[in-house]
């Protein structure tokens, strides 16, 4: 489908998907961050210092840029492979979803319980599946 937007040439859509991994890796990155980076509470003597603190949005820019330039994702591009590039581009956002999924620390996970155990690998917790035709009610 991309090779159709590059006007049929496989190896320029190729060239794009591995080019723009790297940024949109940090990309994603940066925007997974705003979960993890958060504002330090200030109390006790540091509290009354007056001394400069590093901004949050420079510290997640910082974050995000060293995880879309890491070994790996260089290696990646610089050897053709395209499933280790869209990897490390979702993999922050997968991250992020587990994390709001099963409640990260500090944050209350969300009220609707039924909803969360439907969506749970195992399905909702009522319901029993059929794994094994010997244990299956049917075939007694």
């Amino acid at each position: 489908m991309l090779s159709t937007a590059a006007f049929g040439k496989p190896w320029l859509a190729v060239s794009v998907l591995l080019l723009g991994s790297v940024p949109l890796a940090g990309l994603t990155a940066y925007r997974a961050s705003r979960l993890l980076v958060v504002e330090a509470p200030r109390t006790g003597r540091r509290a009354r210092a007056s001394g400069r603190r590093v901004p949050l949005s420079a510290v997640r820019a910082w974050f995000a840029a060293v995880y879309a330039l890491l070994p790996a994702a260089t290696g990646a591009v610089a050897g053709g492979r395209i499933g280790t590039c869209v990897v490390l581009v979702l993999l922050p956002l997968i991250a992020v979803h587990a994390a709001r999924f099963y409640g990260f620390p500090g944050r209350r996970p969300p009220r609707s319980t039924p909803g969360r155990a439907a969506s749970a690998p195992g399905g909702p917790p009522g319901r029993s599946r059929c794994c094994w035709p010997s244990r299956c009610p049917s075939s007694r």
